[in-house]
């Protein structure tokens, strides 16, 4: 359908029940917007750690696979060991190439 947001493509609009006679959407996550909710969930870990205070976290994440409340964490794509700052080298991608200087 269409995009919920300013044309973003992080969600878009599906046909839902209608209300009153009215139509109705329901808005829902494309890939990207899936992959930004990773990030965030990453993000909100950090403020977890570092910024829930005594009360603890505001939101716990329950996983499906295993139906456990567990944390979101960073690993490695080809091996599964964790990946944080002291873990790699960030070197220039095949991007890096476009990027102008001057």
């Amino acid at each position: 359908m269409g995009d919920a947001g300013d044309g973003d493509g992080i969600d878009e609009a599906q046909p839902g029940r209608p209300y009153d006679n009215r139509p109705r959407y329901e808005y829902v996550l494309t890939e990207k917007g899936s992959e930004l909710v990773d990030l965030l969930m990453v993000m909100t870990g950090w403020g977890d750690r570092w910024r829930a205070g005594t009360a603890g976290p505001p939101v716990l994440y329950r996983h499906h696979a295993c139906g456990q409340i567990s944390n979101v964490d960073l690993r490695c794509d080809h091996c599964g060991e964790p990946m944080h700052a002291h873990d790699v080298d960030p070197l220039p991608g095949p991007g890096s190439a476009e990027v102008e200087t001057g």
